[in-house]
């Protein structure tokens, strides 16, 4: 279910724990990195069982509604299309989920009335009114409802966020990683397949593998990668520069040392996508600089050695702007002055 991108975030944010100074083993850092990953496999769960607990809501609120009871057309805010929906049924069926669900425990039984109120926004939707209007039944049309409703309704609510930051620490990085598997598993069903093809929590043993070692490479190297950084910014106190930003400069290059078959080039840009999201504006150009910089000097002390895959894009990065992120201009320009004079 987790991609790799997700896996160095999750690092990221266990590093960042870590390094904040608040004392805490390798060992602790693990635990804690490990549940991150549990929390957020817990989250894609949760949507199957949230998606049958509304379509059961819808059927209780069918069967209460004196419609039908009068032999016209049912209102299509009171009939059953959303619970027997061809895809909420394979949910309901679906031995496996609910084992799993179950070993993990995993309920919205607390939170009935928000469900509640959760349909009502649903019911009150033109995606419901077009869905339950329509007398087509096309498997493609139920698990397009489903997507939507969650899309456009669920994942846009208040109610819905705020319980899912209660059960989770980590939902606000998870939220849009959940939901894209979710509507992966759904968009991937076939209509006469047994059982729903959940996702596993690590795509293979590999990406596990990966995700342990990367932490603690990146750990065990600190003194190392920081007296590397220290060399290539020269001109700034280290304290100067983001935490986050020497966090991921630390990664890139654990990664890069650690990892024979990621090549360079992807280790690299994956850094400085995540840099793009979670730290200043000009913080993945700062990045950039330093990383190749060191990379350069990594290669030539023969610390990294790459094979089989790890030998694809040879071309390098290119840009070399290792100004700090958000720097002023003058500044920028009175230390270039400097560096020319001492030349």
């Amino acid at each position: 279910m987790i991609s790799r991108r997700h896996i160095r975030i999750k690092v990221m944010q266990a590093l960042y724990s870590f390094f904040q100074g608040e004392d805490k083993t390798l060992i602790q850092v693990e635990n804690e990195l490990k549940e991150s990953i549990e929390k957020a496999y817990d989250s894609y769960l949760l949507l199957f069982l949230l998606v049958s607990e509304l379509a059961e809501i819808s059927r209780i609120y069918a069967e209460d509604k004196p419609e039908k009871y009068i032999k016209v057309i049912m209102s299509h805010k009171a009939n059953t299309r959303f619970y027997d929906n061809i895809y909420v049924q394979k949910i309901l069926n679906d031995t496996t989920i609910q084992t799993i669900v179950k070993q993990r425990k995993l309920t919205w039984q607390k939170e009935n009335d928000v469900l509640k109120k959760l349909f009502n926004d649903i019911k009150e939707s033109s995606i419901y009114s077009t869905y339950t209007w329509s007398t087509n039944n096309l498997f493609e049309e139920d698990n397009k409802f489903i997507i939507d409703i969650l899309k456009e309704i669920v994942f846009k609510s208040d109610l819905f966020l705020d319980i899912m930051e209660e059960k989770s620490l980590y939902w606000t990085d998870d939220k849009k990683l959940v939901l894209s598997n979710f509507i992966k598993t759904v968009k991937t069903e076939t209509q006469f397949s047994e059982q729903i093809n959940i996702f596993p929590k690590f795509r293979d043993i590999e990406d596990k593998q990966f995700m342990l070692e990367l932490l603690r490479k990146t750990i065990i190297n600190d003194k190392d990668f920081e007296k590397r950084i220290s060399k290539k910014t020269v001109n700034w106190d280290l304290e100067r520069i983001a935490l986050i930003d020497v966090i991921l400069m630390k990664m890139a290059l654990a990664e890069m040392i650690s990892f024979p078959d990621i090549p360079e080039k992807v280790t690299i840009n994956e850094f400085l996508e995540i840099a793009k999201e979670y730290s200043t504006e000009n913080s993945h150009n700062f990045i950039n600089g330093i990383i190749d910089n060191i990379r350069m000097d990594m290669e030539h002390d023969g610390l990294i050695a790459k094979t089989g895959k790890g030998l694809l894009y040879t071309d390098k990065p290119s840009h070399q702007d290792m100004s700090l992120p958000n720097e002023d201009k003058p500044e920028k320009i009175k230390r270039k002055k400097k560096e020319l004079n001492k030349e």
